[in-house]
């Protein structure tokens, strides 16, 4: 490796020679070689002396210096300022003065994680210098402005909420990111189902499915509270109305689900396995006791539903004084408007075997900790989910819905890849936070190549991740004036403009 005032004068048919002390620039081409039967490099005409100060070249023949820029990357940088423009102008109505900052932070995070003393570097060999000129990203200017970001959390949910207008179903889910920083109120030791005891921060994300999947707010909370502790606030917080909360098992309580009734929204929450809204009697296994099944993802799922939205017909007797009414007095009945969630249960039996695999190497490792009774009650409802839901839904529409609480997945694992780099520079709850809205601000960008991808059926093709590397190859170079393109391979370029048929370099 060399210093970095060299390496960035490295580009595609380029090399460098170290001769002595002092370094210089050639190009090289690749020819194949018949002896030794494959490709073997061949040096080529030297172009000049890099020094810290820049490249001295060779005078061309008008005696005049050649002016050579170093090469910047460009296709991923200019793929997202084009693709993502209307977040760009969303944040220059709520962060006037620092939305091109911001912007530009998002997108490095995505196409290159980096701590923030990189990121300096990065956006000097990144186009977005020709794009968004000087900004100020330095390390010592980065953690004022990261920390400045963290203060404004009215801006960050007032930009928020212009991607929550209209939305029908609204994906809520938890995760935890650990913190190891002694400034931090919001680390704290809590519940995980890892079993990670360090300390934590519990943050909530929320996706919406329309128009398009994509993350639409966020709220960083204390490490030691609960799931279910976290969806009121956030509601009155993001002002949500009008949408369908589809959210795990561990937001699922009482109180949570008479807010959301109060507030007129509508839910779609799984039950706790030994919730007592499932007939103890009821055999899970039995596929002759459902009412049907259907198809998903080459599965076969069976369905039974255990109650269904209505009104109860309740018996009021009539009584005068303690007795009872006389026997000829007709029983009088009152229709009381009773609101009663559906409660569907799903069996699979792909996932009960699974569940039943897993369940095994834990028996053989603690095989003493497990009595035949909880063994027997355990194994009787794997392969099961089951689904409460005051809206009036099909079963099999039900299921499909709540399954696509699935892309939180993938959306988490981003989220912690670009956090857990930069989680030891964040000293306090507003640098966090400030961290954090950058981040959202990234996954955003994420769902938009996530979802080209998709439109374009490529998903078993290419992952998000192996679109940006084939990008990152796309540079530029001024030359005399003039910008020079190098590209990756022909293959690349096709896979490429298969999902952006616009695509051109």
């Amino acid at each position: 490796m060399y210093p970095q005032w060299v390496e960035i004068h490295h580009a595609k048919g380029r090399e460098i020679k170290k001769i002595g002390n002092n370094y210089y620039l050639y190009e090289y081409k690749t020819e194949y070689d018949k002896e030794k039967k494959g490709p073997k490099k061949k040096s080529g005409t030297y172009i000049g002396k890099i020094t810290e100060n820049g490249l001295v070249t060779k005078k061309d023949k008008d005696n005049k210096p050649l002016d050579i820029s170093h090469p910047l990357e460009y296709g991923a940088t200019y793929l997202l300022e084009v693709l993502c423009a209307d977040i760009l102008d969303n944040l220059k109505k709520v962060f006037p003065d620092d939305a091109e900052a911001l912007f530009s932070l998002a997108k490095q995070s995505l196409i290159e994680p980096s701590p923030l003393r990189s990121k300096n570097i990065i956006y000097k060999n990144s186009y977005d210098i020709i794009l968004h000129p000087d900004l100020k990203l330095s390390p010592s200017s980065m953690t004022r402005f990261i920390n400045k970001i963290g203060l404004e959390r009215e801006k960050q949910v007032n930009f928020m909420k212009i991607y929550l207008v209209g939305e029908e179903y609204i994906i809520f889910d938890g995760t935890r990111l650990v913190s190891y920083s002694d400034n931090m109120d919001l680390a704290r030791i809590g519940y995980n189902h890892c079993n990670i005891e360090d300390p934590q921060i519990n943050v909530l994300y929320c996706f919406s499915l329309k128009p398009n999947k994509a993350p639409v707010y966020f709220r960083a909370n204390a490490g030691d509270k609960s799931d279910y502790d976290t969806i009121i606030n956030a509601v009155n917080e993001i002002g949500i109305n009008n949408a369908v909360i589809i959210a795990d098992k561990g937001f699922n309580s009482e109180f949570n689900l008479n807010f959301l009734k109060e507030n007129n929204l509508k839910y779609i929450i799984p039950l706790r396995r030994n919730s007592k809204e499932i007939d103890d009697d009821f055999d899970c296994s039995n596929i002759a006791g459902y009412d049907g099944h259907f198809g998903y993802h080459d599965r076969i799922i069976f369905f039974k539903v255990l109650s269904k939205h209505e009104v109860v017909e309740k018996e009021i007797e009539k009584k005068k004084g303690r007795g009872r009414p006389p026997k000829n007095k007709k029983t009088e009945y009152t229709v009381e408007s009773i609101e009663q969630d559906m409660v569907v249960i799903y069996y699979d039996d792909t996932l009960r075997a699974a569940e039943y695999r897993d369940y095994g190497r834990r028996l053989l490792n603690n095989y003493k900790d497990y009595s035949a009774e909880d063994m027997a009650e355990t194994v009787k409802r794997m392969g099961t989910i089951t689904i409460c839901s005051n809206e009036e839904i099909n079963p099999v529409k039900l299921y499909e819905i709540y399954k696509e609480r699935e892309i939180i997945e993938d959306s988490n694992k981003s989220l912690k890849n670009v956090l857990n780099i930069n989680d030891s520079h964040m000293q306090n709850d507003d640098s966090y936070n400030g961290w954090l809205f950058i981040s959202h601000l990234s996954l955003m960008m994420y769902y938009r190549l996530f979802n080209k991808i998709k439109e374009a059926g490529k998903t078993s093709e290419l992952s998000v991740s192996e679109l940006l590397r084939m990008l990152r190859r796309v540079t530029k170079q001024k030359v005399n004036g003039n910008w020079i393109t190098e590209t990756g391979t022909k293959v690349e370029l096709d896979k490429i403009r298969s999902i952006f048929p616009e695509y051109n370099t």
